[in-house]
């Protein structure tokens, strides 16, 4: 067999093995999903660097997107009415929330180089933002600052902000940053008053205006 089609075979079963890792994130105890996602996550930071650009974005498509609209769609599930998050799923629900966006901003902050070489890197960092922005229309407030927090650590390495200048998707990130605007009930987003929200926003204002 040739040795591509051996690669290929084994990329294929890694992908399909991360895959059904990521189902695991489904299940309603916070510790067994907690768990797994430390493991998925502490595979790719082991093995990151030596991934393809194009095992990258089977990875992010078919496992990373995976986990967060897993995430996403039991909270919608299981989210209080009042989006105050005050019931014990919920609350249990954003705990792995916390740890798929810390996890997904470090891991791939810390693996941009791989992920610009992807043939459609501008559609797939513009997928990764929306995901990431898919937390933010669920009206959840103690989302907000985890996800801000996600966003502004994700853009905040002068690697990423070097690899986003040269490749015109700037914009992208800000205009995902504003969707503070009106998510606290106000017409404008620099009135949060989260704390956390209102750094973030600076945060991201200045980076966009650091590489005009």
């Amino acid at each position: 067999m040739p040795v591509s089609a051996v690669e290929g075979s084994i990329t294929t079963l890694w992908i399909t093995l991360q895959e059904r890792m990521a189902s695991i994130t489904d299940d309603n105890r916070a510790d067994v999903r907690n768990g797994i996602l430390h493991t998925i996550f502490r595979i790719v930071e082991n093995c990151g660097a030596e991934l393809s650009s194009s095992v990258w974005q089977l990875y992010i498509e078919k496992v990373v997107f995976r986990i967060i609209n897993i995430n996403v769609e039991n909270l919608v599930k299981y989210g209080s009415p009042n989006h105050n998050s005050n019931s014990d799923i919920a609350k249990s629900l954003i705990s792995s929330s916390e740890v798929i966006l810390k996890g997904l901003a470090k891991l791939i902050g810390t693996n941009i180089d791989r992920l610009v070489q992807i043939s459609m890197f501008e559609d797939v960092w513009q997928d990764i933002l929306e995901h990431f922005a898919s937390y933010l229309d669920l009206g959840l407030r103690d989302l907000y600052t985890l996800t801000f927090q996600a966003i502004a650590q994700l853009v905040s390495s002068a690697e990423i902000n070097k690899k986003l200048k040269s490749r015109s998707v700037d914009g992208n990130c800000f205009s995902v940053g504003m969707q503070c605007t009106g998510v606290f009930g106000s017409g404008e987003g620099r009135s949060c008053q989260h704390r956390e929200c209102t750094c973030c926003l600076r945060g991201l204002d200045n980076w966009h205006i650091s590489i005009q």
